[in-house]
Parts: C-alpha cells; structure tokens; sequence
C-alpha cells in the first residue's frame, strides 16, 4: 500500500537473500521480474494489485516458476480470474513446495471463513459484510456460526421471526448485549439505531 512500481519491483528482486514479497495495493503493472527469485522466493503476497497488466496465462507463466514457493496469497484481487488457483492446481508438479494459498474473497469462499481471517483488513471486511448482508435476505434456516460474526446490519435479517427462534438464547443475549453497546457507543450513528431499534423492537 504504498507508492510502488515495476522499476522498485526490478531493484528488489535483485536483493540477494529476499525470501518474502508483499506486494499488496502496490501499483506493479507487470510480475516477470519475480522471475529473478524463483530459487528462493518462500512467501508471496498479491493481495489486490491495482494495476497488473498481465494475463492469466502469463500471471501462470511467472507463479508456476517460483519452485521453492511456500505460501502465495492471491485474496481478494479483482485483476484476476476467479479460475487462477484452480489452474495452478490443475497442473502436475507445480510450485512443489506449496504449503498455503490464500484464494479468500472469491465466490467460491465461505464469506464466513473470510471474515475469521481477516479482521484486520477493512476494506476486505467492508466487502465481504456487503456481500453477507445480501445473503442473508434469502437465508431460512438459522445460521448461529454467521450471527457470531455478523455486523449490526446483517443482525435483523438473521434473527427475524422464525430465524430467532432456532439460535441459542445464549448466543442472542450476547449479540444483544453488543447492539446495546454499540447504541451506548455510537448514539448519533443513523444507521445503527435503524437496524437496532428493529432488531431490539417486540414482535
């Protein structure tokens, strides 16, 4: 997340011993550079490159040359295809060294399983909630594991009615507790009295 670009990625990837890359929200247009690490690079994170430039067969064409990679981190990156991991993984004796990969993000991950992960990055939460929020229009059955992560605004839809009445009353203190807290903390906040005073009202 800083300023960034394919000349600062050419002088790094000459460091002698690099063994770990995080090039996230860098402006990086092309990754072939990469290929001066393939014997040592362990550890690569793309997590949203704003303005790569490559296919995916040539974004393959780099990844599948970094032998001793351990773990790559494609999460959450609108460049590319939602199909990338499973092309890496579709060919015999690629990156054999790989221990992790990161996919999260994608629509075929658990949007729960993202927010568990990667609390910490706002603008991925930010994305993953608004995604949460429109399932949870069409949910009937109750869901207790999505209630213990779920923001204030995807509360109501999943304790509405029927929903409440299978989710553990302990669980449904606790979240009540929290949206009471969150009043307490954010009085001013509009949206928060809307879903709170919807989801606290008598039915």
């Amino acid at each position: 997340n800083v300023d960034f670009y394919d000349s600062g990625l050419v002088d790094v990837c000459s460091l002698p011993r690099l063994e770990s890359l995080d090039l996230s929200n860098t402006s990086v247009t092309n990754l072939s550079p990469l290929l001066g690490l393939k014997e040592r690079l362990r550890s690569l994170t793309l997590h949203q490159l704003k303005r790569l430039e490559m296919s995916t067969a040539q974004l393959l064409g780099v990844i599948s040359q970094l032998n001793v990679l351990q773990h790559l981190d494609i999460s959450d990156d609108k460049q590319f295809t939602s199909d990338v991991a499973r092309q890496l993984l579709a060919q015999p004796g690629i990156l054999p060294a790989l221990v992790s990969l990161d996919v999260s993000g994608r629509k075929q991950v658990c949007i729960c399983e993202a927010l568990r992960r990667y609390s910490e990055r706002e603008g991925f939460v930010r994305e993953a909630l608004f995604h949460l929020f429109s399932l949870t229009h069409v949910m009937e059955k109750p869901r207790p594991d999505i209630l213990k992560l779920a923001a204030s605004a995807c509360v109501f839809n999943l304790t509405k009615q029927d929903l409440a009445a299978g989710m553990p009353v302990r669980l449904l203190s606790t979240v009540t507790q929290l949206l009471l807290e969150a009043m307490r903390m954010f009085p001013n906040h509009q949206q928060v009295k809307v879903h709170e005073s919807s989801i606290l009202a008598p039915s």
